[in-house]
């Protein structure tokens, strides 16, 4: 079936997305990864902010500015105004399709106040708000006649050119993959909290799949390092102690029944406070015994079910324990509004990083924000849809999907993947949460490094294609590693302490920080490479981690299937080298990392190819081959008569140099042992020059750098 418009996305902004792309031309289809009532959104209790009088632009402002205040200097304003601007409309919208928002005895919407805001503009159901939104949502998107594909898996973008032509899928029922083809495509899968796994309110399947589908199509993610920790969830469970708790008049106190910190401050003050008296040694719990059974069964009744049935408290009568946990996440993929740099895609809600919460998100603007944008994305896509025609499937994409997932399903393994998704979630809490510094940073990219190798290696031990929950288990798990690793990644970058992010290395605000990090480094597609090479002579003793030289660069092992070894290969690699040039079938020089208790044959080589260059000339003398080579000018100074170069992993002795050309000769010995020897003129080849030369030549020409900047006064405390 093709579509007009995708929605991927069953939360509230995809909701929204959906039923504004909606008319009686359009064909419109909502996809979910699991069951279409279930998303963060309907988990959301505290309300959704707004000035209901349009009219009201003081107030108006002052809910910007709020907002602003809050993102902690790199908000977009843009993007805040539009939002705030919006929020009466959306609210009328949500009245409109059904959401019985609590009222006053004049029929007027009630409004608490909430966590960073300066007045009471929450508007809410109960405790319930998110569910009541989301219930709504879904009888209006039903009313409307929108396909719904619940139980499928996005694995990747199809695109033409710089347009989106639709999404390639995973029909989780039958594990058979599924194409999509649409005009416009809008993502709206939510945010990455839950790769906090045991330490978030998210779900375990929150694991930032879309993101990570996101950064293979060459999007960039931007301030990812930001993670909201909210702070007050269930001590075991992690049910969330929604805000509306605290915005009634919920005390915090610790151990010694004290209350240390203003419990309507900004959620990252909040949370570390809460920390800070954990890591003293003191418990936390929430009072609100004072607000008597009366007013909770009014205002939190869903709160004094769970807390009864989860923890076996009585909140009218009894303290709660609370600890922060990961709640929501402010990065995702850089946008305008909604737009990015792929034609008729669009994207919005908790994955869209589009300026509205910076480095921290207001309590009450997460529903605005999804509807908000939701609402925008769906406009955008229709009208898209409406003036572009289909666009042509790479089938390329589609292959390779194919060719992943018969890997998965073949051979065996006895990782326990739940496993390594806990330890992963513990690691990240420990070290890449409410507190970090430059070590944990370190440590935990090590070790998210680490289970990514792991992760290519995994295959199902289930073998049935119907509702097979580990191999979904497998595709979760190597996203949320990818995405693991542009967290940690912008972490070490924002060297400051900023909103929700905090480093106690570096624990004050920096102006030199006045900006987002956007996350390139791991951009995978047509700049990147996943070899797998057919090598017995080199698989003994070979475990993933090993490093191995193709054609003479240094690449690690991801993965190990009977006599075949798998690499990455990074966008630098594959630009500097004729990796690039491989294709199936092609012939490799393959050596294992040398150890110096063995014979040193050449030369030491490290496997970081400098430049790639051509044949010029194959001379025959006598029974060798003398193969000449073109060599840049910056890099002959490195060329001494009888000196050593590694072509291709293999070291050579220089027989012969001139202004801009290097010759090598191989005996015919050598001509059968590596692949230079069936080479022709104009093949490309892998050069490496030598190290020591190299190391000489730095040392002669360092300067020492004298400049005194702002960054070096900061470091040393003068700033």
């Amino acid at each position: 079936m093709i579509y007009d418009v995708i929605v991927v996305g069953g939360g509230i902004a995809g909701l929204m997305a959906a039923i504004e792309a909606k008319d009686e031309q359009n064909r419109v289809a909502l996809i979910t990864k699991g069951n279409l009532f279930k998303s963060n959104s309907s988990m959301a209790s505290g309300g959704i902010n707004a000035v209901l009088d349009p009219s009201n632009t003081k107030e108006i402002n002052q809910h910007i500015y709020d907002t602003f205040s809050s993102a902690k200097g790199i908000g977009k304003r843009k993007a805040i105004s539009y939002m705030c601007k919006q929020a009466s409309n959306i609210i009328n919208k949500l009245v409109e399709y059904g959401v019985e928002f609590d009222r006053d005895e004049n029929n007027k919407i009630l409004q608490r106040p909430f966590g960073g805001g300066s007045s009471n503009r929450t508007c809410y159901v109960g405790d319930k708000t998110g569910s009541a939104i989301t219930m709504a949502l879904i009888k209006k998107a039903k009313s409307k006649g929108i396909t719904f594909l619940p139980n499928t898996f996005i694995l990747n973008l199809a695109k033409y050119q710089d347009r989106v032509s639709g999404v390639i899928a995973l029909n989780k029922e039958n594990s058979q993959i599924v194409i999509y083809p649409s005009k416009a495509v809008v993502l709206a899968g939510g945010g990455y909290a839950g790769i906090y796994r045991g330490y978030s309110t998210n779900a375990p399947d929150y694991t930032g799949d879309l993101l990570a589908v996101a950064l293979r199509a060459g999007l960039d993610l931007k301030d990812m390092e930001f993670v909201q920790f909210h702070p007050t969830g269930f001590v075991k469970t992690n049910y969330l102690v929604t805000e509306a708790a605290r915005g009634e008049g919920g005390y915090l106190i610790n151990s010694d029944g004290t209350r240390f910190v203003n419990e309507l401050g900004t959620r990252d003050e909040v949370a570390r406070a809460i920390l800070k008296e954990q890591l003293n040694g003191k418990k936390v719990f929430i009072d609100l015994r004072h607000l008597g059974l009366e007013k909770i069964q009014q205002k939190l009744p869903s709160l004094l079910n769970a807390a009864l049935n989860q923890s076996g408290v009585n909140i009218a009568e009894e303290l709660l324990e609370i600890k922060p946990v990961a709640h929501y996440t402010m990065g995702g993929v850089d946008v305008n509004l909604t737009s990015c740099d792929i034609k008729g895609l669009y994207i919005c809600g908790e994955m869209a990083s589009n300026g509205v919460h910076g480095a921290n998100r207001l309590g009450g603007n997460s529903l605005l924000e999804g509807c908000v944008f939701g609402n925008l994305a769906g406009i955008n896509a229709k009208e898209y849809s409406k003036e572009n025609e289909f666009a042509p499937i790479n089938y390329n994409t589609v292959v390779k999907d194919i060719e992943m997932l018969d890997f998965i399903f073949q051979g065996d393994t006895s990782i326990n993947f739940n496993a390594i998704r806990i330890s992963l979630g513990k690691c990240l809490f420990e070290k890449v949460g409410i507190i970090k510094n430059e070590q944990s940073l370190t440590e935990a990219f090590d070790y998210v490094k680490y289970l990514r190798q792991i992760s290519y290696s995994l295959h199902c031990i289930n073998k049935e294609k119907n509702n097979n929950v580990e191999l979904t288990a497998i595709l979760e798990l190597r996203n949320a590693l990818e995405i693991s690793e542009a967290i940690i990644l912008s972490a070490q970058k924002r060297k400051e302490s900023r909103g929700a992010h905090f480093r106690e290395d570096y624990p004050f605000v920096s102006k030199h920080f006045d900006r987002s990090f956007v996350v390139k480094e791991l951009k995978k597609g047509d700049k990147s490479l996943y070899l797998v090479i057919d090598c017995k002579k080199v698989m003994e003793g070979t475990i993933i981690g090993d490093s191995i030289a193709v054609n003479g660069t240094c690449l690690t092992v991801v993965a190990i299937n009977g006599n075949t070894l798998a690499f990455d290969v990074m966008y630098e690699t594959v630009n500097r080298t004729n990796l690039q040039r491989l294709k199936s079938g092609s012939k490799v020089n393959l050596e294992k990392s040398l150890t110096l208790q063995k014979p040193l044959g050449g030369h030491l080589v490290t496997g970081d190819v400098d430049f790639e260059t051509n044949i010029l000339a194959i001379i025959p003398v006598g029974i060798a081959k003398v193969y000449r080579f073109s060599v840049p000018n910056r890099y002959m100074k490195f060329v001494v008569e009888k000196g050593r170069v590694t072509i291709d992993g293999t070291s050579l002795t220089v027989s012969n140099f001139g202004k801009d050309f290097v010759e090598v000769s191989l005996i015919p010995h050598t001509q059968k042992e590596v692949t230079l020897g069936i080479k022709k003129v104009g093949d490309y080849v892998n050069i490496e020059m030598d190290l020591f030369g190299k190391y000489v030549e730095r040392i002669l020409n360092f300067k020492e750098e004298k400049t005194l900047t702002m960054e070096k006064l900061y470091e040393n405390g003068f700033v």
